[in-house]
């Protein structure tokens, strides 16, 4: 145990917090971009397959700050068809309704829940 002066306390108390702090936020980061791969790797799987191009442009955008980390699951190749895929609509040529074919909320069911169970258990062991 380290030895320390009474004015020197509030920085040492500080510093204690920083590394907690650093070290919960590195793993929150890890499993938020372990859990977005997942994601995306469930959703390539589940992806309606033509010629394979959809399926194949899934992609995550990792957004991180020092406080922060946002991971965008998005579609690289076709984004213009993912809301006919995962909705119903009708065909606009000869109104034939065409039956949705769920892929992204099935994903995010699943994932969602899981990562926030994780960080849960990250916040109450406190980091590494």
């Amino acid at each position: 145990m380290k030895t320390i002066k009474l004015d020197q306390m509030a920085g040492e108390i500080v510093l204690a917090f920083q590394e907690y702090t650093d070290s919960v936020m590195e793993e929150i980061a890890e499993k938020t971009i372990e859990r977005a791969n997942d994601m995306r790797d469930e959703i390539e799987d589940k992806s309606p397959v033509d010629t394979g191009v959809y399926a194949a442009g899934w992609r995550v955008r990792r957004k991180r700050t020092p406080t922060s980390i946002t991971c965008t699951i998005y579609q690289h190749a076709k984004p213009s068809i993912v809301h006919l895929l995962e909705m119903d609509f009708k065909h606009y040529r000869v109104s034939v309704p065409i039956a949705a074919r769920p892929h992204l909320r099935p994903a995010f069911d699943k994932y969602a829940p899981l990562l926030e169970k994780e960080i849960e258990g990250i916040l109450k062991k406190g980091g590494r």
